[in-house]
């Protein structure tokens, strides 16, 4: 959340947030999937590789509020990651 204010502070005309891991309460959960898995394109790795990383999941109501000063234009399900939100605030 820490991330999300400060990002907030510079005060974008816009701010696009995508595959937010948003729960009703904060809790941390360690993930596990491919290398491959992760980012865009093929993987150059001539193995395959599992790799482990921590992922947060936040709340909502704490994730609306630090946006003080911004408007929600656009909250869906995010296609791309399943129980994750996008979102999109304009500045007011």
């Amino acid at each position: 959340m820490e991330t999300v204010r400060t990002l907030c502070s510079v005060r974008p005309a816009t701010l696009a947030w995508y595959r937010v891991p948003i729960s009703e309460e904060t809790r941390r959960e360690v993930q596990t999937s491919y290398l491959s898995d992760n980012g865009p394109g093929s993987s150059l790795a001539s193995r395959e590789k599992l790799v482990r990383y921590e992922r947060n999941w936040i709340s909502e109501q704490a994730f609306i509020q630090a946006h003080e000063g911004f408007r929600i234009t656009e909250q869906s399900p995010d296609p791309t990651e399943r129980g994750t939100q996008q979102f999109r605030f304009a500045r007011v």
